[in-house]
């Protein structure tokens, strides 16, 4: 089966797809303005709703660095520091020894959206069950 358009056919397709771009161009311009506005407003709203005297603010909590530092990790963190194609880079890591080892390792890694703390309920059975983490 050939298929075969006329030149007012594609034009006609083109022409179409042309308007379609331009109309989610035109809606992305209109979620930037949106959410500058909004932006503009909650940096407006915070600036005014902030105390005028010297009361004492609230504790925001702890506070989190690149290796979420604040945040109360289950065992002791650890780092290994290493060169790795002429940088300097480190490792962070937790070492959990079972109270009667078996002799077996269980290396548990994580990733971005995530940290190693996630993994306290398997490190405790596996520590439980005698497995170096």
């Amino acid at each position: 089966m050939k298929l075969q358009l006329s030149f007012a056919a594609i034009s006609g397709i083109r022409n179409l797809v042309t308007k379609r771009v331009l109309r989610v161009k035109l809606l992305e311009r209109s979620f930037v303005v949106v959410f500058a506005l909004l932006a503009a407003f909650a940096v407006s709203d915070t600036a005014q709703s902030r105390p005028t005297d010297n009361a004492a603010l609230p504790d925001p909590g702890p506070i989190y660095g690149a290796r979420l530092e604040g945040f109360d990790y289950p065992w002791r963190v650890a780092l290994f520091r290493f060169q790795s194609q002429g940088q300097a880079l480190e490792m962070a890591y937790m070492d959990v020894k079972p109270a009667r080892p078996t002799g077996r390792v269980a290396v548990l890694l994580h990733g971005k959206n995530f940290c190693a703390a996630t993994w306290q309920t398997t490190i405790t059975t596996l520590v439980e069950a005698g497995y170096r983490h």
